[in-house]
């Protein structure tokens, strides 16, 4: 009895610290962020983009070198893409955490005219000022499928 006692313990507490830990998949504010960044990406909306992007954003375009941009730049650089490729659908089809107080995720943007993109995104947790404790998009990708 004290056995099977100890092993239904230990099994409980087992799940209890994988559920936590699975859990930090979806840290703190991290899946909420994710989400308004695909609304963000279904609407055609560089200004909705804006409140998630870091002061500073790398992106890359297609073929193009990783480029830094600074918000207003960046903000800027989504209002044309958007323009020129309209949204018709945006999917997220994963999303993980690399790294402490970082997520990313992959995405499938679909244009009304122009085509399929693969979108990759990396958010990282800030630590300083009003955006403490607020995922904000570091890195972008957008390839061509």
């Amino acid at each position: 009895m004290i056995r099977y006692l100890f092993f239904v313990l230990t099994i409980g507490l087992g799940f209890q610290v994988w559920e936590q830990d699975s859990g930090s998949l979806y840290a703190q504010g991290s899946s909420d962020t994710l989400e308004k960044i695909e609304k963000a990406f279904r609407w055609g909306s560089s200004k909705v983009l804006k409140e998630h992007l870091n002061a500073f954003v790398s992106i890359k375009w297609g073929d193009k070198e990783l480029k830094k941009y600074t918000q207003k730049e960046a903000v800027g650089f989504f209002k044309d893409f958007f323009q020129k490729y309209p949204p018709r659908e945006y999917l997220r089809i994963h999303q993980g955490v690399p790294g402490k107080e970082q997520v990313y995720a992959i995405a499938r943007y679909t244009s009304t005219q122009l085509g399929q993109y693969r979108v990759y995104l990396l958010l990282k947790k800030e630590r300083k000022g009003k955006r403490k404790g607020k995922y904000k998009i570091h890195d972008l990708h957008i390839s061509e499928e």
